[in-house]
């Protein structure tokens, strides 16, 4: 007798996303996340998904975000879509989006390679490799990581006034990048010329350089083996830069230009629950918190957040999260923190 099937489908029942990035704007009041090439609005008091919108094509590709006050747009940093030798598409577009987060209308990319300072090589063995990476905002620049080598270890820092793309020029063009940076961060510009900082975890350092010159300059390295800082963040809280290395360290730089550093072992610093055993601490990315002037570090493979006190340097570690790959922060009258997940049932979920 004949042989059937019924094929049963059920739809995910939050219209969640797994996020790579997120950040709140003040001006509306939302939280905004990138899931592959797709730019999702937030309700930042309940972290609910609100609106959802394409931001490039084809679909198979990673992307960046950053609110960029002086023009107050969202700018979100579009790579690795597919290699030309094996897939029959159009040519990817890598490339830096502006898109109005009041209306969500997506502009036209930025077309950085028709600027002439970023490298164009479009071998097909490169092509996995090349577009723009990790992005920041600082004053009326964006300042973009851009991959330009079929190994994946040569980027260029490209400065970028969206307003005038005549202005864009090359800083600092460097082969010995492990690969590109889970978070580089940017000193803010009242307490003197802001500089880049990027882990480097090939050179087991942080490579840094001045962000406010027009020709290509030689960046130092605070040399930190031996660990291999993979993220880092800012303090306001003491004026310092401190990174993590993925594997239990928090690293804080107490002067970059002579190597100085102290090293806290994030394990060490949690009081486990009595008759438990804590596993090493993971943290992936860490951001310093305006609201209460705590570190917060999600630890994805932990399903936790860590909390870390820069007074006592000790932590608390807080559970039940699912992969949280960073944190964003709402500010003003009704401040929140949230876990940004790398999760299919849920994108944000509230750190209390």
């Amino acid at each position: 007798m004949p042989c059937s099937r019924t094929l049963s489908l059920e739809a995910a029942s939050s219209g969640e996303a797994p996020l790579q990035d997120a950040v709140y704007v003040s001006s509306v009041n939302k939280i905004f996340g990138v899931s592959g090439v797709y730019l999702l609005q937030f309700n930042s008091a309940t972290g609910l998904r609100e609106a959802q919108v394409r931001i490039a094509s084809p679909v198979m590709g990673d992307a960046r975000l950053v609110y960029h006050a002086a023009t107050g747009m969202l700018y979100a940093s579009v790579w690795n879509e597919p290699n030309l030798s094996d897939f029959s598409l159009t040519h990817p577009n890598k490339d830096v989006y502006p898109i109005d987060p009041a209306t969500l209308a997506v502009g036209a990319r930025l077309n950085l390679v028709s600027t002439g300072k970023v490298d164009s090589d479009f071998t097909a063995f490169r092509m996995p490799y090349w577009g723009p990476k990790w992005i920041g905002s600082s004053g009326n620049f964006l300042y973009v990581q851009w991959s330009g080598a079929d190994t994946n270890f040569t980027y260029q820092w490209l400065r970028v006034n969206p307003a005038n793309l005549a202005q864009v020029c090359t800083h600092a063009f460097d082969n010995t990048f492990g690969f590109t940076s889970e978070q580089a961060c940017l000193t803010p510009r009242s307490i003197g010329t802001p500089r880049v900082y990027v882990p480097d975890p090939r050179g087991q350092g942080v490579q840094f350089g001045p962000i406010d010159y027009n020709t290509d300059v030689q960046w130092d390295i605070c040399d930190m083996p031996p660990y291999s800082p993979i993220a880092c963040e800012w303090s306001d809280f003491d004026g310092l830069i401190y990174a993590v290395d993925g594997v239990g360290s928090l690293l804080r730089i107490n002067d970059a230009s002579t190597d100085n550093f102290t090293a806290f072992n994030l394990t060490g610093t949690i009081t486990p629950a009595p008759g438990s055993l804590l596993p090493v601490a993971n943290a992936c990315r860490l951001r310093y918190s305006f609201n209460d002037g705590l570190i917060y570090l999600p630890c994805m493979s932990r399903n936790s957040v860590l909390i870390f006190n820069q007074t006592t340097h000790q932590s608390v570690e807080i559970t039940g999260f699912e992969s949280p790959v960073d944190i964003v922060e709402v500010t003003g009258a009704n401040p929140k923190i949230w876990a940004v997940q790398s999760s299919p049932s849920q994108s944000l979920k509230e750190i209390i």
